[in-house]
């Protein structure tokens, strides 16, 4: 009996960490997006095609004409990269929930309750940092 327990604790000690290395991949993934394009969407100070624009007219020596037609494009990809951002939300939010559900059928009724406080904190927190995370 031992022998199968033993088994058992392993087999389940496997697929959680399993689960939870999933969890972290999807967990790394949306902060890797959020940084690398949330960057470039950010509400602080100009716009961010305008702070682009204002680089390269520096950096390129840019004429007034260049720079009206370069300020269209930017302003353009950043309309793009909006959407985009707001188009991997559900996605996201589908995978962490359902890895949830699957980690709380591994859980006794306590163990899930915790677990539900955890996810909701967290998504709180997302939700009122919205630039963090896609969690809303």
């Amino acid at each position: 009996m031992d022998g199968k327990m033993n088994k058992l604790k392993v087999c389940i000690g496997i697929l959680l960490i399993f689960i939870l290395g999933m969890l972290a991949g999807t967990l790394g993934t949306g902060f890797f997006i959020k940084h690398r394009i949330g960057r470039f969407v950010r509400d602080d100070g100009p716009p961010p095609p305008i702070r682009v624009l204002e680089r390269l007219s520096a950096k390129l020596d840019l004429s007034k004409s260049q720079q009206i037609e370069i300020e269209k494009i930017l302003k353009q990809a950043h309309a793009q990269l909006i959407e985009f951002r707001q188009g991997y939300r559900p996605e996201f939010e589908k995978i962490f929930n359902d890895t949830i559900e699957q980690i709380k059928q591994k859980l006794d009724t306590g163990q899930k309750q915790k677990l539900d406080k955890l996810t909701e904190r967290l998504k709180h927190r997302f939700h009122n940092h919205p630039g963090r995370h896609p969690l809303r």
